[in-house]
């Protein structure tokens, strides 16, 4: 059965309950500027209500090593898990990554961004990565500071949004409320089931629903741009699905 569950509640179970791998052996395997890229694509989606994906949890009693962003563990960090996410690695690794640090950067939110702007470009969201210690613009906001239990905190964070001289007028001021609003809702709402998953209990439903999901979408996604480009190979399709679509759901 498909379930969901919140960003939030998410984050708590990796490392916890869920046992994230990574495929990346040593950092120097990822290209950190089109991670950066995905990852800022990524919770932008999520601001906008889109789909990212569904995850596959694999019900397991092996111990696992932690998700780590330094690749580098000892036995006693050993743990045991209930699931393993089979499917959707990638999406799990890049919540962690948002809220967390990535190759030494953290992930903020430009809370003067507009949402609503339909004439924005794909790849521009209003969420960049920035050095830990570099001294950002007041109306950036910090997605590993702002991880709070209370809605009410989210408004005194940081301290500049009180200085009436920051907030030139009350556009600006209602998009700060707007964002820091939708920011709560997306990523701290533990009652907002805004992610999908499905448990499999054992390794060959596992592998079945991965194989019934590729199935059931690619030709959907692709048929569309075989209407309009009859001319084009199935690499061709490929490769434009893997660039005009979400990067959250590969």
């Amino acid at each position: 059965m498909l379930n969901s569950i919140s960003v939030r509640k998410a984050l708590d179970e990796i490392n916890t309950k869920w046992f994230l791998p990574c495929a990346a052996s040593n950092p120097l395997d990822i290209n950190t500027t089109e991670e950066e890229r995905k990852i800022c694509c990524m919770f932008d989606s999520l601001m906008r209500d889109f789909p990212i994906g569904i995850i596959i949890l694999l019900k397991t009693r092996i111990p696992h090593y932690p998700f780590s962003e330094q690749y580098t563990y000892t036995d006693d960090e050993i743990r045991g898990y209930d699931f393993i996410a089979w499917e959707g690695q990638k999406i799990l690794q890049r919540l962690y990554r948002g809220v967390n640090t990535f190759n030494g950067k953290v992930l903020c939110y430009d809370l003067l961004h507009d949402l609503n702007n339909k004439n924005y470009e794909r790849y521009l969201t209003g969420f960049s990565f920035h050095k830990k210690d570099e001294k950002l613009p007041w109306h950036y906001i910090k997605m590993k500071d702002i991880m709070r239990e209370n809605y009410n905190d989210m408004f005194s964070y940081p301290p500049n949004f009180k200085n009436k001289h920051n907030v030139k007028d009350f556009t600006q001021s209602c998009l700060i409320t707007d964002n820091l609003h939708k920011i709560w809702e997306t990523f701290l709402n533990r009652d907002r089931r805004n992610l999908n998953y499905f448990v499999a209990y054992d390794f060959a439903d596992a592998v079945d629903v991965q194989f019934r999901l590729s199935f059931c979408t690619a030709p959907i996604i692709t048929s569309v741009y075989s209407k309009n480009k009859k001319e084009e190979t199935f690499e061709d399709l490929e490769m434009e699905k893997n660039y005009y679509h979400h990067p959250g759901i590969f």
